[in-house]
């Protein structure tokens, strides 16, 4: 499992809640 993805799908969410 790769810590980076995972790491990159929880930031791509927060942009989504956050409008970015």
């Amino acid at each position: 499992m790769d810590c980076s993805l995972c790491l990159w799908e929880i930031v791509s969410v927060l942009c989504g809640n956050i409008g970015l």
